[in-house]
């Protein structure tokens, strides 16, 4: 019985697999840049700010990204007071909407975020937007120190 396990788990299949999850541990790393958008998502004035802390880490098993990212910006000037929060450095273009999972979205001072806002990549799109009260609002960026991070996984054409 162990032989027969053995050999029908075994060969081409099973090889690819395994070097699918080796390919999975190979993280990589990248940094991102926020921007805004109007409501046509074409790019506009972005913010100025500086960074505490900037990071992207991403791993890709066939057409499946793996995102998890951070952000610490203290924003000076919110760049074109009529753009919406965008969040530019995704590694490719998404091939379906997705949304991640935010972990953080905090700014500080008496403004802050919308408790309901969702980071999410339309279809063709490499930025991360942020969207209230599920996608019918898109958020803007106020000066202050912000901090957004989330984590997720989108679909990317193979």
């Amino acid at each position: 019985m162990a032989d027969q396990y053995q050999s029908s788990h075994s060969g081409p299949v099973l090889d690819q697999s395994i070097q699918k999850l080796v390919d999975l541990e190979t993280v990589h790393d990248g940094i991102l840049q926020l921007a805004t958008i109007d409501a046509n998502e074409s790019f506009l004035t972005s913010p100025t700010y500086i960074t505490d802390y900037n990071w992207i880490k991403y791993s890709v098993l066939g057409n499946i990204c793996f995102v998890s990212f951070h952000v610490k910006a203290i924003i000076s000037n919110v760049g074109d007071s009529n753009g919406y929060a965008v969040i530019k450095g995704l590694p490719y273009p998404s091939l379906l909407d997705s949304s991640f999972s935010v972990y953080e979205l905090v700014k500080s001072g008496e403004n802050n975020y919308p408790a309901s806002v969702t980071l999410t990549v339309h279809s063709g799109k490499d930025f991360v937007r942020l969207e209230g009260n599920n996608g019918m609002d898109l958020v803007k960026w106020s000066t202050g120190t912000t901090w957004v991070g989330g984590t997720g996984f989108y679909f990317i054409q193979s």
